[in-house]
């Protein structure tokens, strides 16, 4: 293992033995519990493999690191956490940027941005996590570009998550924004874009409901489209309701049919009475019992 530039250990003298005191033993015992809570979290955030395959997983929390790394985390202590991103060990430096996430203090802009071009795929992909944590206009649009040009596709793939939901955190209501990422290849990323975007208050959606039917009109992923449906629920348009009607009646999937029903029940149009008494005899019960909620 490579050199620690450790933080100065205060030691109390028993005798004439050096002994570490309780409160630091109660320091590091907390320490190494949120660590192993964040990185639970960041698996759960980052690394949860869909059906389909998923990006490379998070380190799973060990009980093997190092004391030095725990004890900076503890005392939100930036430059020693800085310090060990330099290590000649790279799951020391992966360990710091982790860390670092939890820290979340902007004077580690600097050592976690110079971190996002170490050798090591891993640390270069924990750095990023940290710095979406923190990123401002500028440094997002730096990670954005790292993201884009990292040569592992699984460690991009992650990147590219982190970035977003910097972006969602930076721009939770901002409809266009949405809409763009529904454009990612990225599944998950579509998915987590389209259930936001559904959840936008009705000054909100209403501009954009001609690219919500785009974004509907090419999606293929059941799940995707679910939300989308439910984002056209404040339409009004006479477009929008023959399609909500058209999905309620004759999509092949429940689940689409349950949004569409529930998406014209919103509207309130009493126009739309009879149509909806009909689909309370649809074939699938789930498209029944959504009359119930």
């Amino acid at each position: 293992m490579g050199p620690y530039r450790p933080v100065p250990a205060r030691t109390a003298q028993v005798g004439s033995e050096a002994v570490i005191p309780r409160t630091r033993g109660k320091a590091i015992f907390g320490a190494m519990l949120l660590r192993k809570i964040l990185l639970f979290l960041a698996l759960g955030l980052l690394a949860c493999s869909p059906p389909h395959g998923g990006p490379a997983a998070l380190d799973p929390p060990g009980d093997d690191i190092p004391m030095d790394v725990l004890f900076a985390q503890d005392h939100r202590d930036v430059v020693s956490l800085c310090a060990f991103l330099l290590d000649t060990n790279a799951t020391v430096r992966r360990d710091a940027a982790i860390a670092l996430a939890s820290v979340q203090d902007t004077a580690a802009s600097a050592c976690l941005t110079k971190a996002l071009d170490d050798p090591d795929a891993l640390v270069r992909r924990n750095a990023l996590f940290a710095l979406s944590f923190i990123a401002d206009s500028i440094l997002l649009q730096q990670i954005i570009t790292t993201a884009d040009a990292e040569p592992d596709t699984a460690i991009s793939r992650v990147m590219h998550e982190a970035v977003f939901r910097a972006e969602l955190r930076a721009r939770p209501r901002d409809a266009a924004f949405l809409i763009s990422y529904l454009e990612s290849t990225d599944r998950d990323i579509r998915t987590r874009a389209a259930q936001t975007l559904a959840r936008l208050p009705q000054e909100q959606l209403v501009p954009a409901t001609d690219d919500i039917l785009h974004a509907f009109e090419v999606e293929r992923d059941p799940n995707v489209r679910m939300f989308l449906v439910g984002a056209l629920g404040h339409g009004t348009t006479p477009e929008v309701i023959q399609l909500l009607k058209r999905l309620g009646t004759n999509d092949p999937l429940p689940m689409i049919r349950v949004a569409a029903v529930r998406a014209l029940s919103a509207s309130r149009d009493a126009a739309l009475a009879g149509y909806l008494f009909d689909r309370t005899n649809d074939s699938a019960s789930s498209v029944r019992q959504a009359f119930a909620v």
